[in-house]
């Protein structure tokens, strides 16, 4: 597959996180549950393949690793 064989487009569904995240509720409890966004324009090749990206923008930190943060604390 060439480059110009490659369309991208913006994101075209977001998926909910498993654990909604609450207003009132601790940073601490959103680590780990970055909401995925399914990507529909490439891959499509592949029958039976989703692909999917991570909000990270989405998390408290943003693209810091924040787990190991939380275990640092909570240690």
């Amino acid at each position: 597959m060439s480059k110009t064989d490659m369309k991208l487009s913006l994101p075209t569904e977001v998926q909910t996180p498993t654990c909604p995240v609450i207003a009132d509720t601790s940073v601490l409890k959103t680590i780990g549950n970055t909401p995925l966004i399914k990507i529909r324009n490439i891959g499509n090749e592949f029958k039976g393949v989703t692909i999917f990206a991570k909000a990270e923008w989405k998390n408290a930190g943003g693209s810091v690793k924040s787990r190991p943060a939380l275990k640092m604390i909570e240690d």
